[in-house]
């Protein structure tokens, strides 16, 4: 997992190796960050958003470039104009692989059932991203959210500025190239949302570990 060999040895080993447990990037928006913080993910509303492929769950990726693609922007209020995700702890345990979509793969996934977990490999089949999907909350452990910015290198959406490495008289050749660049650098959060100015370009916050139920 991407996410896993990225990360310095002493937070890898946060994770349950037994459990086959491991970081996963999940995309969203700053509003919904907040609410899965406060009170976890609602998988009632899994799919509600983007397609669900490989049935009902709980959707993650190793790689947040695949995350950012179901990050949405703020539209109002105090964070708008900015996407988030969550970097997530994830109970894995026995993994179904599937090389096409299925939506009924959720069916098999649970207690009683022969897997835990579902990788749809698409990279393997169409050079693309590998998904992992989870079918309860209880194997879900939102540690970070991470609040950033776009930064395109021209201005084609609400509100963005140009990328600064680029000239202003740039030929028009260079049209199609990538349109833009997701900063990942985050910084600790110290003080409360309404007590701080507005985040430069993107922020992490570690959030509280849930009171035992």
């Amino acid at each position: 997992v991407r996410s896993e060999a990225a990360l310095p040895r002493h937070v890898r080993r946060r994770c349950e190796p037994g459990l086959n447990e491991v970081y996963l990037f999940h995309g969203s928006h700053p509003r919904a960050v907040t609410s899965i913080a406060e009170g976890g993910f609602d998988l009632d509303l899994s799919g509600s958003s983007t397609s669900a492929a490989y049935g009902r769950g709980a959707y993650f990726s190793e790689c947040s470039s695949k995350a950012d693609e179901y990050s949405k922007d703020q539209e109002d209020g105090y964070y708008k104009g900015y996407y988030a995700m969550l970097l997530c702890r994830v109970i894995l345990g026995k993994v179904q692989v599937l090389a096409e979509f299925d939506t009924e793969a959720c069916s098999r996934l649970g207690e009683g059932q022969a897997f835990d977990s579902t990788l749809g490999d698409r990279e393997a089949v169409a050079n693309t991203y590998r998904e992992f999907v989870v079918p309860s909350a209880a194997q879900i452990y939102p540690e970070y959210a991470v609040i950033y910015e776009r930064v395109y290198r021209r201005p084609r959406v609400r509100g963005l500025r140009n990328f600064p490495s680029v000239a202003a008289d740039e030929d028009d050749d260079d049209d199609d190239e990538e349109d833009s660049l997701t900063q990942a650098s985050s910084t600790a959060a110290t003080s409360s949302a309404a007590a701080e100015p507005r985040p430069a370009a993107a922020a992490a916050v570690l959030l509280p570990r849930p009171s035992p139920r």
